[in-house]
């Protein structure tokens, strides 16, 4: 063999291992963004549980409100009844002197009028004045 031969087979092999090398190399950086694109998608669905575990707790919040009311009146009712207290509370002074345990509550209670479109709910005051709160 020729030195000549001897140099290229020399070079051929060189690049034979520098071909492989690249392959290698190709092969992994694929594989590791198989892995990224895995590890994306993992963390993207976590982010979608952890909106979906926010949203449906506010909703338990929500229901959770509504039942330590004892019965359904919304949060926008609610308010409306507070409103309609205050107002209330200036045309009968005699009410100061009637407040049950819970401070700023005074003594009435709530009618709920079943129908067959819906319910009626209605706040009765102990002087007999109403304030319907849910109608249809």
């Amino acid at each position: 063999m020729s030195i000549q031969k001897t140099l290229i087979k020399a070079d051929e092999e060189k690049i034979n291992t520098l071909c492989d090398n690249v392959k290698k190399e190709i092969h992994r950086v694929f594989e590791k963004n198989i892995k990224l694109v895995e590890e994306n998608q993992a963390l993207h669905d976590e982010h979608y549980k952890d909106k979906k575990l926010q949203e449906m707790q506010k909703t338990l919040n929500t229901m959770r409100d509504d039942l330590n009311r004892g019965f359904s009146i919304s949060s926008d009712e609610l308010d409306a009844i507070k409103e309609w207290f205050d107002k209330h509370k200036e045309k009968d002074p005699g009410m100061e002197g009637k407040l049950i345990k819970y401070p700023k509550h005074y003594i009435h209670h709530y009618v709920f009028t079943p129908t067959e479109i819906g319910i009626v709910g209605e706040v009765v005051c102990h002087c007999g004045e109403k304030f319907e709160f849910q109608s249809l």
